[in-house]
């Protein structure tokens, strides 16, 4: 026999402008996540790069979209496990 005294919470409305927000991040993130790599890359290529600055431009171009890949998980299961189940199922 289920338990009454349990309720499920009342789903919250979220704004327009917090689900645009939630949206943006991602845009945000990928822009971060590639620009160091696409600023300076030209740069070492064109001044005849050295073992050193392509160890250097190897980083620039590889971590910070790897750690932007693990980040947006983070940001996607904090969508989709919303309190509104309406943002978790436009999340998906």
């Amino acid at each position: 026999m289920p338990d009454s005294s349990i309720t499920s919470p009342a789903p919250q409305q979220v704004s327009a402008r917090s689900a645009r927000l939630t949206a943006s991040l991602f845009n945000y993130g990928n822009i971060v996540a590639m620009l160091p790599g696409l600023v300076l890359a030209p740069y070492i290529l064109l001044a005849h790069p050295t073992g050193t600055s392509m160890i250097l431009l190897f980083v620039l171009m590889m971590v910070p979209p790897i750690l932007w890949f693990g980040v947006s998980m983070v940001v996607y299961a904090t969508a989709r496990h919303h309190t509104d189940p309406q943002v978790g199922h436009f999340t998906q």
